[in-house]
C-alpha cells in the first residue's frame, strides 16, 4: 500500500512555521509527502549552502595557515617552552606577521554550528508536530464516522476501515509515516493519543472516551494488521549507516589532503617528526584529529538513530536525505574551495616573487635568548 497524500499542516512560527508552509506548498500541488520532505531537504541545503561553503572555505584556509606556520611555531615552543606568557606573545606576533588569527575563524564556526543546530531541531520539532496533528485529525474523522447511523455493525466497521485507509499516510513497508519505522504499532494507544490531543483542545476536555477510542479502532486492529509492527527499523538503520558513511567520507578527504600537506612540508625542508621533536614537553596538549573523527563516527550515528526512533518516519527520510545531499555538496564545494585557495596562493607568490630576501623571523628571539644567557 502506498498512500502519501491526505496531509494536513498545523500553524507555526519561525523556522518550524516555515517547514509547515513549504511542505504544505509542495504537497498542495499533488506531490507525495515523503517526496516533498526530500525536496524540502534539498531546498534547505541549497539555502544554507553559502554559509556552509563559507565555513569550509575558512576552515580550509585556517588549516593551510596553521600548516604554514607550524615549523616556526614549533621553534617558538622550543625557545619559550618554560615561559607560557612569552610564548603566547611571540605566537600572536607570528600570527599577526603572517596575516592570520583564530578569533574570526572561531566566531564563524560558532555561528555556523548554532544555526545548523537550530535548523535541525526546528525541522525535528516541525515534522513531529505535523505527525501529531495529522494523527489528531485522523482520529477525529474516524470518530465522526464511528458516531454515524448504520444498519449493522458490519456496515459501521466497513465505514471505519474505509476512513482509516483514506486518512492513513503510508510509504513502502511503513504502515503509518506519522510513527517511527520501528516495532511500535501504527495505531496509538489511548494514552498516547490523549497526550497529543491535549495540545489541540481549547478547553482541555476530550470528547473521545477511552472506551469509544478502543471500540472504533478495534476493527482496524483486527483487519488491517495494525496491531503489528509499523516498520522493520530499515529507515532507522539506514539513517545511522548514511550518517556514518558521510563522516567517513569527509574524514577520508581530510586525511588525503593532510598527506599532501606532509609531502609539501618535507619538500620545503621540514619533516613532521622534526617539527614534533622541536615542541617542548611543556607545550599545551593537542586534540588528536584521528581520535576525534573516530568518536564522531560512533556518536553521530547513535544520535541520529535516537532522533529517528523519537519522531516520525518522515524524520528518518529527512536525516537520510540531509546526509546524502550534504556529502555531495561537500565533495563539490571541496574542489571549488581548493581551487580558490590554490589560485589565491599562486597569485600571492607571483606578487611577492622569488627575489624576496630570506630573513629568519625569529632572529630577534634567538638574540634575546643569547643575551639572557650571557
Amino acid at each position: 500500500m502506498l498512500n502519501l497524500l491526505n496531509v494536513s499542516f498545523p500553524k507555526g512560527t519561525g523556522i518550524e512555521g516555515l517547514v509547515y508552509v513549504v511542505l504544505d506548498w509542495l504537497t498542495s500541488s499533488g506531490m507525495a509527502y515523503i517526496l516533498a520532505v526530500v525536496l524540502f531537504t534539498v531546498m534547505l541545503k541549497l539555502v544554507l549552502l553559502p554559509l556552509d561553503f563559507g565555513n569550509r572555505y575558512f576552515t580550509k584556509k585556517n588549516q593551510l595557515f596553521m600548516q604554514k606556520i607550524a615549523p616556526e611555531e614549533a621553534e617558538l615552543r622550543k625557545i619559550f617552552g618554560n615561559d607560557p606568557v612569552a610564548f603566547n606573545r611571540a605566537k600572536q606576533d607570528l600570527y599577526r606577521r603572517n596575516g592570520g588569527g583564530q578569533a574570526g575563524f572561531c566566531l564563524f564556526m560558532l555561528i555556523n554550528l548554532v544555526l545548523t543546530l537550530v535548523v535541525f531541531l526546528s525541522v525535528f520539532s516541525g515534522l513531529r508536530a505535523i505527525g501529531n496533528y495529522n494523527t489528531y485529525e485522523q482520529t477525529r474523522e474516524i470518530y465522526a464516522v464511528y458516531n454515524g447511523d448504520y444498519a449493522s455493525d458490519e456496515e459501521k466497521n466497513a465505514a471505519i476501515i474505509a476512513k482509516y485507509d483514506e486518512t492513513t499516510v503510508s510509504f513502502l513497508w511503513v504502515k503509518n509515516v506519522w510513527q517511527p519505522d520501528t516495532g511500535a504499532s501504527p495505531v496509538l494507544t489511548y494514552k498516547q493519543f490523549e497526550a497529543i490531543e491535549k495540545t489541540y483542545l481549547e478547553e482541555g476536555v476530550s470528547e473521545i472516551s477511552e472506551e469509544d477510542y478502543n471500540a472504533m479502532f478495534a476493527p482496524i486492529l483486527e483487519t488491517k494488521g495494525a496491531s503489528g509492527w509499523n516498520g522493520y527499523f530499515l529507515l532507522v538503520a539506514l539513517a545511522g549507516a548514511v550518517t556514518f558513511a558521510s563522516i567517513a567520507i569527509n574524514t577520508k578527504l581530510n586525511n588525503a589532503k593532510s598527506k599532501n600537506k606532509v609531502v609539501a612540508q618535507e619538500e620545503a625542508g621540514y619533516s613532521i617528526r622534526k617539527v614534533r621533536e622541536a615542541a617542548d614537553a611543556n607545550a599545551m596538549p593537542q586534540v588528536n584529529p584521528a581520535m576525534a573523527n573516530n568518536m564522531m563516527k560512533v556518536i553521530m550515528p547513535i544520535i541520529m538513530i535516537f532522533f529517528t526512533i523519537s519522531s516520525t518516519s518522515a524524520m528518518s527520510v529527512y536525516i537520510i536525505a540531509n546526509s546524502v545531499v550534504g556529502t555531495l555538496l561537500t565533495l563539490g564545494s571541496g574542489f571549488i574551495v581548493d581551487a580558490m585557495l590554490a589560485r589565491s596562493a599562486k597569485k600571492k607568490e607571483e606578487t611577492v616573487g622569488d627575489d624576496t630576501p630570506k630573513i629568519n623571523p625569529h632572529a630577534k628571539y634567538f638574540k634575546t635568548t643569547a643575551t639572557k644567557k650571557k
